[in-house]
């Protein structure tokens, strides 16, 4: 059996699958009258990718626009044996996941780490305007460039950016496939319900 030719589309927040209405599809995209075609949240992103050779689909995948990463100085210190675990067991768990560990042990610095071990773009979403500054000033000192801030009143989208959850929520529907990586910071505030649609 040939593979299907399949055209995905990042659009206002959801992913668009162009294939025929009769295509043998994954369960969770649902079909759009509006523009004849699939259509799922964009959260599933790598999950359709994944799955487009089980259900013999032949993606062009034009949903991604990533930024490129910015030429980095890192100073940061050498992680410590703790840190550097959780590094390694996010990677294992495919670069995504939740590092839970308690205040004051050095989150931000694994966050710092990620992104300069994988050389890419990211935004850095928090709970409040306080932390998107110390977050900016953390990012200039440790990776050596200066972060774009979305909030209070600027739209510095750039390719490493700080956000508070109620802009992400406002904007992810623009910027939600420009970075590679997401960084929910204090990510217990993720479930309340609008909070969450960012994710």
């Amino acid at each position: 059996m040939s593979d299907l030719p399949a055209r995905l589309r990042f659009e206002r927040g959801s992913l668009r699958l162009e294939v025929p209405r009769s295509a043998r599809v994954p369960p969770y995209l649902v079909w759009d009258d509006r523009v004849d075609a699939w259509r799922t949240e964009a959260v599933r992103y790598l999950r359709v990718r994944e799955d487009a050779a089980t259900y013999h689909l032949h993606l062009d995948d034009e949903a991604p626009h990533f930024f490129e990463c910015p030429a980095l100085h890192p100073a940061l210190p050498p992680l410590r044996s703790d840190q550097h675990a959780a590094v390694e067991a996010w990677e294992r768990a495919g670069c995504r996941g939740v590092i839970v560990k308690p205040t004051g042990t050095g989150k931000t610095e694994i966050a710092l780490s990620i992104i300069i071990r994988h050389r890419t773009s990211a935004l850095v979403v928090v709970p409040l305007r306080d932390l998107m500054y110390q977050w900016q000033r953390r990012i200039k000192r440790g990776l050596g460039v200066e972060a774009g801030i979305l909030g209070d009143g600027r739209r510095e989208v750039w390719p490493i950016t700080v956000t508070t959850y109620d802009s992400a929520y406002i904007h992810m529907r623009e910027i939600g496939n420009r970075f590679r990586l997401i960084v929910y910071d204090e990510a217990h505030h993720l479930p309340a319900p609008t909070l969450r649609e960012s994710a």
